[in-house]
């Protein structure tokens, strides 16, 4: 029987130490409303009328129901059944030894303190009725016992004191010791009252937790204390029964799209950075907040600006403007700081077509914006092609070229008269017309305008 025991509290510790420490921040053992059922055994200490203190056995079943919670304080009732034997040997007795046999059932208020999540020291002190049956070493029952000399059942005041570790959330182990003061002195079958018999056991045991409270999400917190007692089924919880935030931004880790943002940024409902602009920059590290919507941006959230001349690309009309060179509000050269002749842009053509492509459409598109600021100044558009393209409909195709591209001009709400169209054919190439790479930069038409 204790070998079993023994194996039993080893498999029990083992199994349940990682539990422990998962769930030790989470589960208070003590507590009121919770039953303890518990076993334990170990030795019993006598003092009688015989000369030696004699070494015996008990084995006991008990149950703690605890029913009240102080600051750090738990109230219960404990009883117990309590199986043990006392012994006692001296050569100027006859019979020189004996054996007593007592049966024990108990009961008494107790108090359990709690020192931390895993060790809980308590105490007791009531009542106990026992029946005793003293006997000779051989079975035979002692003189006095046989002739009824004595009641052989009495009660007992105990005073009891232990504590108990916790492996689990459901499982403890305990170790504690009573003293029994009684009032007779028939033990030991001898009734000299010199001072009355009186008997201690020591006793190593385990104990398992039954909580009789209600826990409506099933997330190991009872009621009584969980601070959040709608939690979905299955998540991780705190030790108040809300789900972990590990970044405390206010959105629990299994909603949370964005789990190790900064402490102290400011989220939306998924736990991530706001972006306010929406231009993929959280608002934390955007330098420019309020960015319009679809507008490329550089890694601080600020509007990209190509040529670095101050006028971000989504309104700079000269998105190439050469270092250096001081522009207007619209990211081009100022007329005033131009030279006589100023090159605004040049669209180049495929071989034999005068279509605009997305690219030249976009060019022209920021241009006709610059044009309509400097209503005043004269346009120059001057179409080229290379020296083996044919030409359209018996038009010269740089011609074409050049009507093609005063059309979408006027449709952008360019005046005619500050337009003036020029067909350069292949006179004035600036490649090698003998190589392909050559032909491709003289399909082109320039656009300029002249102060």
């Amino acid at each position: 029987m204790r070998f079993s025991l023994i194996i039993l509290i080893s498999i029990l510790v083992a199994s349940n130490y990682t539990d422990a420490q998962s769930y030790y921040h989470r589960y208070n053992i003590l507590d009121s409303h919770e039953l303890f059922i518990s076993q334990g055994l170990g030795p019993t200490l006598s003092r009688t009328d015989y000369d030696l203190i004699g070494i015996g056995f008990n084995h006991q079943f008990s149950a703690e129901y605890f029913v009240k919670d102080f600051s750090g304080y738990h109230l219960g009732i404990r009883s117990f059944l309590n199986g043990l034997h006392i012994t006692g040997f001296d050569n100027n007795k006859v019979p020189d030894e004996f054996v007593t046999s007592l049966f024990l059932v108990g009961f008494a208020p107790v108090i359990s303190l709690q020192i931390d999540e895993f060790w809980y020291p308590y105490s007791s002190i009531g009542l106990a009725f026992n029946w005793f049956d003293p006997r000779q070493i051989d079975g035979l029952r002692m003189p006095n016992n046989r002739k009824n000399k004595y009641d052989k059942i009495a009660a007992d005041i105990f005073i009891n004191a232990g504590i108990k570790y916790r492996l689990s959330k459901d499982w403890l182990i305990y170790f504690d010791g009573s003293l029994m003061i009684n009032s007779y002195d028939n033990l030991d079958d001898i009734d000299k009252y010199e001072f009355a018999d009186f008997y201690g056991t020591i006793q190593f045991g385990i104990s398992y937790a039954i909580s009789f409270k209600s826990d409506d999400d099933a997330d190991g917190i009872v009621n009584e204390w969980d601070k959040c007692p709608f939690t979905p089924l299955g998540v991780e919880v705190d030790e108040f029964g809300c789900p972990y935030d590990d970044d405390l931004d206010g959105v629990p880790n299994y909603l949370d799209e964005c789990p190790d943002t900064p402490l102290g940024v400011f989220v939306d409902w998924y736990g991530c950075p706001v972006d306010s602009d929406k231009d993929g920059v959280p608002d934390y590290l955007d330098k420019c907040p309020n960015t319009p919507i679809k507008v490329e941006v550089d890694e601080s959230g600020c509007p990209v600006d190509s040529d670095k001349d101050g006028v971000p690309d989504y309104i700079d009309l000269c998105p190439e403007t050469e270092a250096g060179v001081e522009v207007d509000s619209t990211g081009c050269v100022k007329m005033e700081s131009k030279n006589q002749f100023f090159q605004s842009d040049v669209i180049y053509f495929e071989s034999g077509s005068a279509d605009l492509d997305a690219e030249s459409r976009s060019k022209l598109e920021r241009l006709s914006h610059y044009m309509l600021n400097y209503s005043g100044i004269l346009w120059y558009i001057e179409g080229h092609k290379d020296n083996i393209e044919k030409n359209i409909f018996d038009e010269e195709i740089s011609l074409t070229r050049v009507k093609k591209i005063l059309d979408f001009l006027i449709l952008q709400g360019v005046p005619l008269e500050i337009l003036k169209v020029e067909d350069r054919g292949s006179r004035f190439a600036i490649a090698d017309n003998n190589s392909i790479t050559g032909r491709a930069k003289n399909r082109r038409v320039v656009i300029f305008s002249v102060k």
